[in-house]
């Protein structure tokens, strides 16, 4: 393939990838990131209309303008990954350095002609040391793999734009880009190899895209619309494997089910909407009593349950305890009235002849309703009857 269809080649495809993702943000109004990549590739597209037009155009357009447009798309593609990677960007002082860096560039272009390019791509090498810093120190499952491929492409660029730029300094020193004929095998094939690495960069956005959709829906699934807790399925899955940890290390594994006490008299007397309130509420006064690696979910309409890894059954009932407390001290403002409830727990642990999640959930249920038959806002332990014949040997 000759240059000029290379090149045509290039430009089309680029063209292409810009309209294609244009029209999958415009589908998508929340994503940002698609809207930076599409700016990246429009950015990408004019660079090459610049540079094909050389012929034509004064030297400062064709190669200054298409440096800025070049460093732009670099720029682009490194604010569509920090807001997919969800990750906080200072924008104000990056365009302060870059305005700066490009008055100075400009104002000093004649001198540094001819070595612009090597000029050109220092901005480029930090905006893809970023990227690939950023890529690599992601710690969101649903971005793990693509992370590590956009990383890869990445440096693969930085490899290629770093050979380019020492063959052009070398053998392009002062003469314009139009006219480096005899280095015509190097420059096409290396082009060739920047348009399919720009090509699976492409790719790789639109695999950010579906798995950032993919990670939504799984949160979705995962997690209680209305409280942010975890739904009953998670709780089921996650419930099982802690089960099935507790059984290999021998580690305790221990249970609280609680729920509102009267929640059905509150909800006749306020609202539904008050009764909502108060269930956001109490999930984050729970939440705040419990560690980070235990698992809060809404098992029922008013009923949550609490899965405390690693702790025995005295464990359990003293944060329990806290638990009830937090809850019978929680105010929560309804329109001009404030709304106070009490909840009623059930604490089980897992039995040393017990393998699933089941046995242990029918415990605290049990626990649960003994406390509710005694007088509601209280705490019930009730352990296996196997545990009952003797004492339990603390595992954690």
């Amino acid at each position: 393939m000759d240059g000029h269809t290379l090149y045509l080649t290039y430009l089309g495809t680029v063209l292409f990838f810009a309209m294609g993702l244009g029209l999958l943000a415009s589908s998508q109004r929340r994503s940002r990131a698609l809207l930076y990549f599409c700016a990246s590739e429009f950015f990408s597209a004019g660079r090459l209309l610049l540079r094909g037009l050389e012929d034509t155009l004064p030297t400062f357009y064709s190669r200054f303008l298409a440096d800025v447009l070049l460093i732009l798309m670099f720029l682009f593609v490194y604010l569509g990954l920090a807001s997919f990677l969800q990750r906080a960007v200072r924008l104000k002082p990056i365009l302060w350095m870059l305005a700066a860096w490009l008055a100075a560039y400009g104002l000093f272009y004649a001198r540094l002609r001819d070595y612009s390019v090597p000029v050109a791509v220092v901005p480029i090498l930090i905006f893809c040391a970023a990227s690939i810093s950023m890529l690599l120190s992601s710690r969101i499952p649903e971005f793990r793999e693509v992370a590590r491929v956009t990383a890869t492409l990445l440096s693969s660029v930085v490899v290629v734009v770093l050979v380019r730029t020492a063959q052009f300094t070398r053998y392009d020193h002062g003469v314009p880009y139009a006219v480096v004929r005899r280095y015509a095998q190097f420059s096409v094939g290396s082009t060739a190899l920047l348009m399919f690495l720009e090509a699976c960069l492409v790719a790789c956005y639109i695999w950010f895209f579906v798995a950032s959709i993919y990670g939504e829906l799984n949160r979705l699934v995962r997690t209680d619309w209305l409280t942010g807790a975890l739904s009953r399925r998670a709780l089921e899955t996650e419930a099982q494997r802690e089960v099935e940890r507790s059984i290999r290390s021998g580690a305790n594994l221990a249970m609280i089910l609680f729920d509102v006490d009267h929640f059905k008299t509150l909800n006749d007397d306020y609202g539904h909407s008050a009764g909502d309130a108060a269930l956001r509420g109490m999930v984050r006064r729970v939440q705040s009593q419990l560690r980070t690696f235990d698992l809060l979910a809404r098992s029922g309409g008013d009923e949550f349950t609490a899965l405390l890894p690693g702790t025995d059954l005295a464990g359990a009932r003293e944060v329990a305890e806290r638990v009830r407390r937090a809850i019978e001290t929680l105010a929560v403002p309804v329109e001009g009235t404030t709304l106070r409830c009490t909840a009623s727990c059930g604490v089980s642990q897992l039995g040393r002849e017990e393998n699933n999640f089941e046995a242990l959930l029918r415990r605290a249920d049990r626990a649960l309703y003994d406390a509710k038959r005694m007088g509601r806002n209280r705490v019930v332990v009730q352990n296996s009857e196997a545990d009952r014949e003797g004492s339990h040997p603390n595992r954690s």
